[in-house]
Formats: structure tokens, sequence, C-alpha cells
């Protein structure tokens, strides 16, 4: 990426799919906001990871639910980097019920069949879309939906 830094975004970021977000976007050269809402330790530690590769980073606190908190993380995110220009909003919370009864992913060997590809998508899979997504060789793609399922409808 050339020219001025850009900012990005990435809410739940302290884990799994928005840790490799964050990771990815940090080595296209973004400086990258970590946000998380309860896993303070884990999102530090992405930071860490992003700057031990050279990137730019920062971890904030906000529950994506609270749109004070949200208005309070831009306002961090942009006193720190300046204008944010990406948001990945991928926080998300999974609630139980009886399916969490069947055996692991026993689950996946359901699921995989249905999966032209083969294979569970990792978060990896997703990051590279994202960092397609917000570099410039996108600059041709507008108002699409990008289904990152591995062929599964």
């Amino acid at each position: 990426m050339s020219g001025p830094p850009r900012t990005a975004i990435v809410t739940g970021a302290s884990k799994g799919i928005g840790a490799a977000l964050a990771t990815r976007l940090a080595a296209d050269g973004f400086q990258t906001i970590v946000n998380y809402a309860s896993r303070a330790a884990e999102a530090e530690e992405v930071v860490a990871a992003i700057a031990a590769a050279g990137g730019c980073a920062m971890a904030i606190h906000a529950d994506v639910t609270d749109a004070g908190a949200m208005k309070a993380l831009f306002d961090q995110a942009e006193k720190a980097f300046g204008p944010v220009d990406v948001l990945v909003n991928k926080a998300g919370i999974i609630k139980l019920s009886p399916l969490a009864q069947v055996a692991d992913e026993e689950f996946v060997e359901r699921l995989i069949p249905d999966i032209p590809l083969g294979r569970l998508g990792q978060p990896d899979d997703v990051a590279r879309i994202v960092s397609f997504l917000a570099g410039s060789e996108s600059g041709w793609v507008n108002g699409q939906i990008i289904k990152a399922n591995g062929g599964r409808n």
C-alpha cells in the first residue's frame, strides 16, 4: 500500500477470524485498531504479534452493542491514528442451543460434503477477502455480495 497510512478498525479482533483480519490488514500497511469486548489479554497478544511483524496496532475496549462505546472507539482511533478508512464489523456472539450438544465439529463431518471445496473455511480465507476489499485492487467492485463459504449455498 502506498501513500499516507490508512486506518482500519476490526471489531471482535481478539481471536479467531477477527484476529486474522486485524493481522492481515496490519500486514497490508493499515494502522489497525484491535477492538475487543471482554478479552483484553488476547487483544494485546494480537497487537504484540502485529508489532513484532513490523505493523502498527492498538487494542481498544468497546462493546459493539453500546452506541456510546462505539462513538468512543472511533474517537480513540481517530485520536491515535487519524481518520478511519476501513471498518470490519466482525464482532458476534454465539448463543448455544441444543445443537451445541452435538459432538464437533460429528457436526463437521455432516457439513463438509456440502462444501464444494471439501473443507471448512479458516480465518485466513476470510482475511484474504477483506484484504482485497480494503485494498486498491478492489476499486471497481461495489454493491456486491461476496459469499466466503467455499461454494456452499
